[in-house]
């Protein structure tokens, strides 16, 4: 994934010979490499987005490894009927990403996304793996409250992204009894829906998108 400063850019990746996903920055001008945190083989990232206040900061999801392969193997071998889900931890790295910050913990939930803003996350999580359900959660990062949203009429969303002020979130959506994908705003307070853009027919169709700025 892409990310950010000046002559840095964050991604996400492999070093040969390792096995975890990690954070790895690269400078453009020198062309060197810097693989996060090598001693560790088992944290692994699931997902990594940008603070939208800050383009400093981001935000991101990790998870154990060897916890989610102990637990494949529990339900391979007959001792589990079911997956049992590790935890996952959202980290908010600075210019530093060597020394993160825990933001929060996510038990028995999967966190496939994360968008912030400094004071609000916004969380995309599955609890049900054969179903393949998804929830949406928005935590106040000053009180830890976290709140689940219920968008009426949505069968599917991508790319979700929290405004600057906490009060919207945009992302690529498909309506109930429709194909056809559009970025949508629903705001939060009043839990309106709006789409925002979709392309005309027959030209093709919205793969993902980056909040920039409102």
């Amino acid at each position: 994934m892409e990310k950010r400063r000046e002559n840095d850019i964050i991604l996400v990746g492999v070093k040969r010979g390792t096995s975890a996903l990690r954070l790895v920055k690269y400078n453009k001008k020198t062309g060197a490499l810097f693989y996060n945190n090598l001693e560790d083989d088992d944290t692994c990232v699931e997902y990594a987005g940008l603070n939208i206040n800050n383009s400093n900061e981001f935000y991101a999801v990790t998870y154990s490894d060897n916890a989610r392969r102990a637990s494949s193997e529990l339900q391979v071998s007959g001792k589990e009927d079911h997956y049992l889900i590790p935890d996952y931890t959202i980290l908010k790295y600075g210019k530093d990403i060597s020394q993160p910050v825990k933001m929060a913990t996510v038990k028995n939930r999967i966190v496939r996304s994360v968008s912030g803003n400094g004071h609000f996350l916004l969380t995309k999580e599955v609890d049900n793996l054969e179903l393949d359900t998804y929830n949406l959660y928005v935590q106040d990062l000053n009180n830890k409250e976290k709140t689940q949203l219920v968008i009426e009429n949505m069968k599917k969303y991508k790319d979700l992204q929290i405004d600057s002020k906490g009060r919207k979130i945009y992302f690529i959506g498909i309506l109930d009894h429709s194909e056809e994908r559009a970025v949508f705003c629903y705001d939060i307070k009043l839990k309106t829906l709006e789409k925002v853009f979709s392309p005309d027919k027959g030209i093709g169709f919205i793969n993902n998108f980056t909040l920039i700025c409102e």
